[in-house]
């Protein structure tokens, strides 16, 4: 018989034992709380920035907004700074006076932060257009869109009339972010599906992730501006369309597909469509740019 109110040592390592087996159960479940959590308000932050959007449009005689405002003639010969150029989240701050809605929470101040600025200047603790980890559709804001024959039609604003199935049109997405200079280069302010897992052909975060690098089909023009999957794991990705709903994505069914684009190409009037439009071949069936008549 034992006397005394004290426990044995193996008493104890049963209790011990017990315990760490609950942990190892528990544990992974709170995680997976924890980053549905996330990915919840990840979307809810979209859907704030989406409807503060649709209502700059509406003061704006439904003109979609633009990524960047800027008083520069012909931005592409460039000659953009902080001082003569505004970007989006500037446009619709009035609408949603919120500064962390501009934040996943997926991600760290080393790999995304609020940015206002054109380009930064982290001496003064600016910070441009790369950080931001949420990117507006290239295809449909980007101030210059792609037409049949690969040619540019630059400084171009459109009306949400030219657009097509607005429930399907991306207009918003979680994009890679970072800073604008090298190695990485990002553009997060803006985002395109042809690339994924990074900003430019530099950026050494490149090679990771489920999914190919880059459609190989498709041009270069998406190199610095990509998909930023971060729900979970990597492998899905929030997205908000220009009628104002939100959904999370698996990531592979949104990135651009070439085996599909060729496929879907022979619709096309002459069965020779621009490559562009590989942006709007992709599993899910979105669409990703303002002018396709082949699908």
């Amino acid at each position: 018989m034992r006397y005394g109110r004290g426990f044995t040592l193996i008493e104890l390592l049963v209790v011990i034992a017990i315990i760490a087996i609950l942990a190892a159960i528990l544990f992974p479940v709170f995680a997976q709380a924890r980053e549905s959590a996330r990915k919840t308000t990840c979307l809810s932050n979209l859907n704030q920035l989406a409807k503060g959007i649709i209502s700059y449009m509406t003061d704006y005689n439904n003109y979609f907004i633009p990524s960047f405002s800027t008083s520069v003639p012909d931005p592409r010969a460039g000659g953009m700074n902080n001082t003569n150029t505004r970007i989006w989240p500037v446009l619709i701050q009035p609408y949603v006076k919120n500064k962390d809605v501009f934040r996943c929470p997926n991600t760290t101040d080393n790999e995304a932060r609020f940015a206002e600025a054109w380009v930064d200047d982290l001496a003064q603790r600016i910070y441009g257009r790369g950080w931001l980890p949420y990117g507006l559709n290239m295809g449909i804001g980007s101030n210059w869109f792609w037409v049949r024959g690969g040619v540019t039609l630059a400084r171009m604003t459109p009306n949400t009339a030219m657009i097509k199935e607005p429930a399907k049109m991306v207009m918003l997405a979680d994009s890679f972010s970072g800073p604008t200079g090298g190695p990485h280069n990002c553009r997060g302010y803006v985002v395109d599906n042809v690339c994924i897992h990074g900003c430019s052909a530099s950026d050494p975060r490149l090679p990771g992730g489920p999914t190919p690098n880059c459609a190989p089909c498709a041009t270069p023009s998406g190199t610095y501006a990509s998909l930023g999957p971060r729900h979970p794991k990597f492998d899905g990705i929030n997205l908000a369309f220009v009628d104002g709903h939100t959904k999370w994505f698996p990531v592979k069914s949104v990135v651009a597909n070439c085996e599909l684009f060729n496929q879907l190409r022979q619709r096309c009037p002459g069965g020779s469509p621009d490559p562009q439009i590989v942006r709007d071949a992709n599993p899910a069936g979105l669409r990703w740019i303002l002018f396709n008549d082949c699908f």
